[in-house]
C-alpha cells in the first residue's frame, strides 16, 4: 500500500525505486563514493610505493655499476650535449655525476623549476617552455618515462634515455 508521501519520495528518488529502495539507493550511492575515494587513495598509495620501488632499483643498479669500476659518464661522448628531466634526487645525483665526470650538462627540465638551481649552478626549464636544442635527454625516474620520453622527442630531443637503461648498458659492458 503507497501512500501520497510514498509517491513523492518515489518520484524524486526516480521511477525505478520504491520508497525503502530509495533511502537503499541513496545508501548505495554514498558507499561507491567512499569505495572511489578509498580506491583513489589506494591508487595513490601504490603510485607512492612504486615510485620508492622505482628509486631503489635505480640506486642498486647505480651501485652495482660503481661497483665494477663504472661511472655514469662513461655511457656518453664527451661532445653530446645532455639535458637531465627530473630534479629530484636522483636527478641532483645524476646532474652532479654528469657535471664531475666532465660531460656536457646543458640544462635540466623538472615541473617544479626554480630558474637554476644554485647547488648545481645549471638552468631548470619547466617541461612546456622552449627548450634549448640537446644531443640527448636522460629521465631520472624509469616510471616517468612512459609519458615523458614521447614529449621530449616531439619537442626535438630524439636522443631519450632513462637512468636505468644508461646503468644497465654500462652493467652489459662488464660482463
Amino acid at each position: 500500500m503507497t501512500g501520497k508521501g510514498n509517491r513523492v519520495i518515489d518520484r524524486k528518488c526516480g521511477k525505478y525505486m520504491l520508497s525503502m529502495g530509495c533511502l537503499s539507493a541513496i545508501f548505495l550511492l554514498l558507499q561507491k563514493a567512499v569505495l572511489r575515494k578509498g580506491d583513489r587513495e589506494y591508487l595513490a598509495e601504490l603510485d607512492k610505493t612504486n615510485k620508492y620501488r622505482s628509486y631503489f632499483q635505480t640506486l642498486l643498479l647505480w651501485q652495482k655499476v660503481s661497483l665494477e669500476g663504472k661511472h655514469l659518464c662513461d655511457y656518453f661522448n664527451a661532445s653530446e650535449s645532455i639535458a637531465v628531466y627530473g630534479m629530484g634526487d636522483i636527478g641532483k645525483l645524476i646532474c652532479r655525476a654528469l657535471r664531475d665526470g666532465g660531460r656536457n650538462l646543458k640544462y635540466a627540465i623538472d615541473k617544479s623549476s626554480t630558474a637554476v638551481d644554485a647547488s648545481l649552478g645549471i638552468r631548470v626549464y619547466l617541461p612546456d617552455e622552449v627548450l634549448p636544442q640537446a644531443d640527448v635527454a636522460i629521465i631520472s625516474l624509469e616510471f616517468a618515462a612512459e609519458q615523458t620520453a614521447p614529449v621530449l622527442r616531439e619537442r626535438g630531443i630524439w636522443r631519450v634515455v632513462t637512468v636505468d637503461e644508461v646503468l644497465e648498458a654500462l652493467l652489459g659492458d662488464a660482463g
